[in-house]
C-alpha cells in the first residue's frame, strides 16, 4: 500500500468528508434530491432525458456527420447514450480518450483532433484504431501526419486557421492526394444562425478562390447558444445546397450535446458580505464556470429549509456575488458576479446548470478535495 493510499484509508476511517463514494440514487426532481440527501459534498446531478432528447435533435437535424467531442465528458454512460442515440463517431485529443471510446462503442469512428501529435501516436492511431481523419495547423504537422500514414488517400487532414497559411497547407496535401477538410469555429455567445452559416460560406468561397476545393467542411462547434439548433441546421441546409454544393458537413459538438444534461449542486460553506466559499471550485467542477463566468450557465440556490427561521422565507432581491472554492489556493476563484438572493446564508446549496461538459470531467484531485457524488434525475429539463 503507498503511503497516498494509506492516508486515504485513515481519513476514510475517521469519517472525513475528504472521501467521497458514489450514491447510485434516483429522483424525480433535482429540489427533491438536495432535499432528501442534504450533500455535504458537491453533487452532480444527471439528466438522461436531456441528454437522449438533444442527441436526437442533432442526428435527426444536422445536415452532415455528428461528432461529439470526448473532452467534453467522456464518462461511459454518456458515450452509451449517445451511441443508443445513434452517435458513433468520436473527437479524441488522446490515445486514452480513443480507447475509453472503443470500450463503450466499439464500432465508433475516431477524429484525432490534437493539434500537435507525437508520431508514435499517429502511427498507433492510424493502425489499431483505424483513425483516418487527423487535426493539424502547420505544414510540419501536416507532414508528419502524411509522412508516417504514407499518404493515404483514405486520409482527411482537418485544417485549422484561415488564410493563405491554411490555403497553402491544403493544397500541398490535395496535390498528393490527401482528402482536405476546413475547420470553423463560431462565437457561441454572439453569433446568429446565419451570421454562423455565412462565416462558414465565406470561408468555402475563400479556399476556392485560393485554389482548394474542400471535401469537408468541419463545424467545430461554438453553435450560436441563443438561437434554436433547427435555426441552425436550416441555414446550413440552404447553404449546403447552395453556395457549397457538394461539400460534406462534419459537425464536431461537445457543450451543444452534453452541456444541459447535467447540474452541480454546491453547499456554502461561509457567508462573507458579498463573498460566498463553497465546496467546489476551479480545481473540481467549476473551472469552466469560472473562466465563462455567467456565460457558463444559471446558478440557482436551493435553500435549506431545515435549518432553524429559514421555512418560508424568501429573498425579495437579487444580489451579486463572488465565489470562491475550499482550496487554500487563489486561482480557486469565481468572480461571476453571480446573481443570487440576498438571504443566501450558510448551508444552502447552488446549482449551477449546463455542468454536463466541462465540469465532473475536468476535477482534479488537488488538496484532496474530489467528488464522484451523483443521481439521476428523471425529469426532462435541468
Amino acid at each position: 500500500m503507498s503511503r497516498y493510499q494509506a492516508v486515504r484509508r485513515w481519513v476514510a476511517d475517521q469519517g472525513s468528508p475528504l472521501v467521497h463514494e458514489s450514491i447510485p440514487s434516483r429522483y424525480a426532481t433535482l429540489e427533491e434530491a438536495v432535499r432528501t440527501l442534504r450533500p455535504a459534498q458537491p453533487l452532480q446531478a444527471v439528466y438522461p432525458a436531456v441528454r437522449a432528447r438533444q442527441a436526437a435533435r442533432f442526428r435527426d437535424g444536422f445536415p452532415g456527420r455528428v461528432i461529439y467531442t470526448l473532452a467534453a465528458n467522456p464518462d461511459p454512460s454518456v458515450l452509451q447514450d449517445l451511441r443508443m442515440a445513434g452517435i458513433t463517431s468520436f473527437a479524441a485529443k488522446t490515445l486514452a480518450e480513443m480507447d475509453g471510446a472503443r470500450r463503450e462503442s466499439p464500432d465508433s469512428a475516431l477524429v484525432f483532433t490534437a493539434p500537435v501529435k507525437a508520431r508514435e501516436d499517429i502511427r498507433h492511431a492510424w493502425q489499431a484504431h483505424g483513425v483516418t481523419a487527423f487535426a493539424c495547423a502547420t505544414p510540419e504537422e501536416s507532414r508528419k501526419i502524411r509522412e508516417v500514414t504514407g499518404d493515404d488517400p483514405r486520409v482527411t487532414l482537418l485544417v485549422r486557421g484561415q488564410g493563405e497559411g491554411a490555403f497553402a497547407l491544403a493544397r500541398e496535401a490535395q496535390a498528393v492526394g490527401v482528402r482536405v477538410g476546413l475547420s470553423v469555429a463560431g462565437d457561441a455567445e454572439a453569433a446568429t444562425p446565419l451570421a454562423y452559416v455565412r462565416d462558414v460560406v465565406a470561408t468555402w468561397r475563400a479556399a476556392r478562390a485560393a485554389g482548394v476545393s474542400p471535401d469537408v467542411m468541419n463545424l467545430e462547434g461554438g453553435f450560436p447558444r441563443k438561437a434554436s439548433p433547427e435555426s441552425l441546421f436550416a441555414c446550413l441546409r440552404d447553404a449546403l445546397v447552395g453556395a457549397c454544393e457538394g461539400v460534406e458537413a462534419w459537425g464536431m459538438l461537445g457543450r451543444s450535446l452534453v452541456g444541459d444534461s447535467a447540474t452541480l449542486v454546491t453547499r456554502v460553506e461561509l457567508r462573507k458580505g458579498d463573498v460566498l466559499h463553497v465546496n467546489d471550485g476551479t480545481y473540481g467542477s467549476l473551472s469552466d464556470v469560472a473562466r465563462r463566468g455567467a456565460a457558463g450557465g444559471a446558478v440557482r440556490l436551493i435553500r435549506d429549509d431545515a435549518r432553524a427561521g429559514r421555512k418560508g422565507v424568501r429573498g425579495r432581491a437579487l444580489a451579486p456575488f463572488i465565489l470562491f472554492g475550499p482550496t487554500c489556493d487563489s486561482v480557486d476563484k469565481m468572480p461571476g458576479p453571480f446573481l443570487l438572493p440576498d438571504d443566501v446564508q450558510e448551508g444552502d446549496w447552488l446549482a449551477f446548470t449546463a455542468a454536463g461538459a466541462y465540469g465532473a470531467s475536468a476535477q482534479t484531485r488537488f488538496n484532496g478535495f474530489f467528488s464522484d457524488a451523483k443521481v439521476e434525475i428523471t425529469e426532462d429539463r435541468p
